[in-house]
């Protein structure tokens, strides 16, 4: 909940505030440290921010505990009118435009980049210079900023160092709209348009394995929501409009006034959206969509993983009243092989080979992803080898090269022996040390205590 005392900023503890939305700090404890801040009184969340970072502190029962919003000082070091991306003549209602349009993109709880905070800071830094005219003067006439005015009284609201935000209208309109996009789970939203951007679908499917290493066209099916072809997405009746709700004036915040505190919360009349529908479509009852089974074609590359992710864009459930469509995700599942198996960036293969081509040398067939090829082998007295064929595995999805097909040569013997086979083996045996000679000789001897 937000309140405004004066021109001060209050957020009272809310359940997502507390579950860790804005992180401790324990920097800036001096009383009056700072000109550029937000106060709040005992049994309240403080807003703060130290180059952009976001902190609170419960139980504020004394002024040596508390802490503020500023901006570091160094961020004025970077050209203001630049950093909002206006030119030196622009007016002060383009520099409030500018500054809601950059803090929507740029806020560190809106924007997932790890540039957001960094930027966020030195947007707001930049319009609190312009916005106060004296300082806007001084920097247009010496490139140099006062950070001198306007020290912050508790009992009095906000000094010069913070008159940019002396609108509490302006202020309570931007950081409603944020905390309810926010709160909404998606950030996607718009509080005052009625509009957001549809969710997301989560499906899979399973492919074969070959599939997935020549790459695949599947055409899959998947239950949406689409839009209502009645209203085509708007939620009224054809002929009718979509009216500004009434009791918040469209702004989808409802002000309670309790002598001198303001308190917003969402309007109950619009659901928070700012519009009313007068006459709501009869098929989709004002929602804008309708359940319906759609298809939806998937081009899987050559060489797509198992377990692995595609993101197929505005595929996903379509937006309200408007909005952008959400995004469908789909998990892939490779169907195992019978004889190769896939780990990681190469193919894995087990040919048997006999005890002649073992010891005497030969040629073997083994089979690859393009058929079966033959693979010389050299006279070995190991059971167990490998071979490497170099790029004739599986593509990589994120580059143009190929994997390696690895061939595990394996000997194989017999289960059962005929009499003239028992008689070749004895005679081969025979030319050979005997093996009671080598255990008598050696292992016994070495293996002395």
């Amino acid at each position: 909940m937000t309140v405004f005392i004066g021109n001060n900023l209050y957020l009272n503890r809310l359940a997502f505030y507390r579950g860790g939305l804005m992180l401790r700090s324990k920097c800036c404890y001096e009383w009056n440290r700072i000109s550029r801040h937000l106060f709040t009184e005992p049994s309240s969340h403080l807003i703060h921010s130290r180059d952009s970072n976001i902190h609170y502190r419960n139980n504020l029962f004394n002024k040596s505990s508390i802490k503020w919003l500023h901006t570091s000082r160094s961020l004025h070091a970077k050209d203001p009118y630049s950093v909002l991306g206006i030119g030196r003549n622009a007016t002060n209602d383009e520099i409030k435009r500018k500054f809601r349009e950059l803090a929507k993109k740029y806020h560190p709880d809106l924007n997932p980049s790890p540039d957001a905070k960094q930027k966020m800071a030195e947007i707001t830094s930049a319009y609190e210079l312009l916005s106060d005219p004296q300082k806007r003067q001084l920097y247009d006439q010496t490139g140099m900023h006062s950070d001198g005015g306007g020290g912050f009284d508790p009992s009095g609201g906000f000094g010069a160092g913070f008159s940019g935000f002396g609108d509490s209208s302006f202020m309570f309109t931007d950081f409603a709209e944020m905390f309810s996009r926010m709160a909404s789970g998606n950030g996607t939203g718009n509080a005052f348009t009625g509009s957001s951007r549809g969710d997301d679908i989560q499906t899979e499917i399973t492919i074969s394995f070959m599939e997935a290493v020549r790459g695949c066209h599947k055409n899959i099916s998947i239950p949406a929501r689409v839009s209502c072809g009645d209203c085509k997405g708007l939620g009224r009746q054809p002929g009718t409009s979509i009216d500004a709700c009434r009791v918040c004036n469209g702004t989808g915040v409802q002000r309670m006034e309790r002598g001198p505190i303001i308190i917003g919360v969402p309007c109950r009349t619009c659901s928070g959206t700012g519009q009313v529908i007068a006459h709501p479509c009869r098929a989709c009852g004002g929602t804008g969509d309708r359940a319906q089974t759609k298809n939806v074609n998937l081009d899987i590359p050559a060489g797509v993983r198992h377990g692995m992710q595609m993101r197929i864009p505005n595929q996903g459930h379509v937006g309200v009243r408007g909005g952008k469509h959400g995004h469908l995700f789909v998990n892939i599942n490779i169907q195992p092989h019978e004889f190769f198996k896939w780990i990681d960036d190469d193919i894995h293969v087990h040919v048997p080979i006999s005890l002649k081509t073992c010891l005497l040398g030969g040629t073997v067939s083994v089979p690859t992803l393009d058929g079966p090829v033959d693979l010389a082998v050299t006279p070995t007295n190991q059971p167990f080898f490998i071979k490497t064929l170099k790029n004739r595995g599986p593509p990589k999805v994120d580059s143009r090269t190929n994997g390696n097909l690895i061939v595990h040569l394996e000997l194989s013997l017999p289960h059962t022996l005929t009499a003239r086979q028992k008689e070749l083996v004895e005679e081969f045996d025979g030319d050979t040390k005997s093996k009671d000679e080598f255990i008598g000789k050696k292992w016994f001897k070495s293996s002395r205590y």
